[in-house]
């Protein structure tokens, strides 16, 4: 049976760790001596940033006999957008209160702002309908293409009659051409009908 591509890596790295032996390095005196003066800096550093971690941790960590609990907490009316909430945090303080607080704390009207780039921050509970812009575009259409013709016919009505039985030949040949449509449109239909 062939062993497995972790089976072969596992054995690849025991040989590889097997192989590896740790190497005898030459040292200097002079560089021991460099290394000593550096570990005495580091150590000095660490002892004085451990007194400082201590320090913080005193000041900031309050001791088991100074947790907060309810009683403690200032009132709920008192709460503004620049309290500090930390306070509610602690251990002794109630999950209910906290949340009351937190509650207070975030119905501030400065926290009550809607991100303008919001997808859902629009109302799209009533969008305009497509047919109405759409019927109104047409209707408007409609509308304009009636005063063309009406003031075309007022137009022909106070010119001379010379001018009147041009128009009328050019309105009745625009009819016959589409009656020649229409009929042309009826006899597709009819014989797609048939088919």
């Amino acid at each position: 049976m062939t062993e497995g591509f972790l089976g072969r890596w596992s054995r690849l790295k025991q040989r590889q760790e097997e192989q590896a032996e740790p190497e005898q390095v030459a040292v200097d005196p002079e560089q021991i001596d460099v290394d000593a003066a550096d570990t005495d800096d580091l150590a000095a550093e660490q002892a004085l940033s451990d007194e400082v971690t201590a320090e913080v941790a005193a000041t900031e960590l309050p001791s088991e006999a100074e947790v907060l609990t309810d009683l403690d907490m200032p009132d709920l009316s008192t709460i503004h957008a620049g309290s500090d909430m930390s306070m509610f945090f602690s251990s002794g303080v109630s999950v209910e209160l906290r949340r009351q607080a937190l509650r207070k704390f975030f119905h501030q009207p400065e926290f009550n702002v809607r991100d303008p780039l919001d997808d859902y921050a629009l109302d799209y509970s009533n969008p305009d309908k497509l047919v109405l812009k759409v019927g109104d575009k047409v209707r408007g259409w409609a509308q304009q293409q009636m005063e063309d013709a009406m003031q075309q016919a007022r137009d022909a009505l106070l010119q001379p009659d010379s001018t009147v039985t041009e128009g009328v030949t050019e309105v009745d040949e625009h009819l016959d051409s589409t009656k020649v449509d229409e009929a042309d449109q009826l006899g597709k239909n009819e014989s797609a009908e048939t088919k």
